[in-house]
């Protein structure tokens, strides 16, 4: 009876001292802690290590065997290099469509003569209506290539025979292109006459004109003296426009009969009446522009496609000669059909 009474104590006494104990706990046991399994004086206290040494401090001990005498690399097989200058490109070769973007390869005018290559270019068919022989002939003028054989004449000629054919095809921007991509030689005149040409295509006559006066004292070039008798006439300059006339026929050149008969319609000496045009060029249909006359039937058999486009683009011309220049140069790819 005794044990059972002192059981009963020593339980009530547990779970008193439990209830008393809990809060504490509590607040200094975390669940979540690793729990310790041995006395805290068990546990020795880390050693310390000495700091590491500053390496800016300590001296840098190389090898001698990895050092090299000066101006000498460890392995020298002998191997020297050699400086030359760089061969003048000839302004013959150069081009603006390579093989890679479907040009010929360089080695297209390998074995010719360069006589035989002056003589027969310029009887590429450029007027042919075709647009498989017009992409063949552009591709063989934009394709650059080591010169063929045989002294030249001047320098850079095979060059200005080139760029004088795209004109000859329309293709004043593309022989403008093709004159700058030459590293050497004097171009400046023939890609001055191409831009001039350009802006009579376009209509522009104050810019064809304001170069024409510049160029009147650097070049003795008669295309910019009748291109400045043509802008004297526009700007009703008659006297200066008839002296120049004058002394156009005194110098030995043979003006175009064409040309002296626009330049006295457009100084109020007569009608400009033109039934044949053989040689159409971009001053003299802009003459025609300027007068409201319409082109020469004959002028398209001959007239390149930037013509044809001007021709075309006559609104004062007769109806069937614009239809028929703009389906001729519809036919050479170079009027985009109208969207249906």
């Amino acid at each position: 009876m005794r044990d059972l009474k002192n059981s009963r104590a020593a339980l009530c006494a547990a779970v008193f001292l439990t209830a008393v104990a809990s809060p504490s706990l509590a607040q200094t046991v975390d669940s979540d802690a690793p729990i310790r399994l041995v006395p805290l004086e068990e546990i020795a206290a880390p050693e310390e290590t000495a700091p590491p040494p500053d390496l800016d401090d300590a001296p840098l001990l190389l090898d001698v065997e990895d050092l090299a005498a000066p101006g000498e690399t460890p392995e020298d097989d002998g191997a020297r290099v050699e400086v030359g200058a760089l061969g003048e490109i000839n302004a013959d070769d150069v081009g603006l469509l390579s093989q890679q973007s479907g040009g010929f390869p360089d080695s297209l005018w390998l074995g010719t003569r360069r006589d035989m290559v002056m003589l027969l270019l310029p009887r590429l068919p450029v007027e042919a209506r075709s647009p498989a022989m017009r992409s063949a002939a552009l591709k063989l003028l934009l394709s650059p290539g080591k010169a063929p054989r045989g002294d030249a004449a001047e320098r850079g000629e095979l060059l200005r025979l080139r760029a004088e054919i795209l004109a000859r095809m329309g293709e004043y921007d593309v022989a403008i292109a093709l004159l700058k991509a030459a590293p050497s030689g004097d171009f400046e005149e023939q890609r001055a006459r191409y831009d001039n040409d350009r802006m009579f295509l376009r209509l522009d006559f104050d810019g064809a004109c304001e170069q024409a006066r510049a160029r009147i004292d650097l070049s003795a070039d008669t295309y910019w003296q009748r291109a400045l008798i043509f802008c004297q006439s526009k700007d009703q300059e008659i006297e200066a426009a008839n002296l120049g006339l004058d002394l156009l026929r005194e110098s030995g050149y043979a003006p175009d009969a064409g040309f002296v008969t626009l330049i006295h319609a457009m100084n109020g000496y007569g009608e400009a009446a033109l039934d044949s045009l053989p040689n159409p060029t971009p001053m003299l249909v802009s003459m025609l522009r300027v007068l409201g006359v319409q082109t020469p039937l004959n002028a398209l058999d001959v007239a390149n496609p930037a013509l044809l486009r001007l021709i075309a683009g006559a609104a004062d011309s007769d109806i069937e000669l614009r239809l028929l220049a703009a389906e001729q140069a519809e036919a050479v790819g170079a009027l985009a059909p109208r969207a249906r």
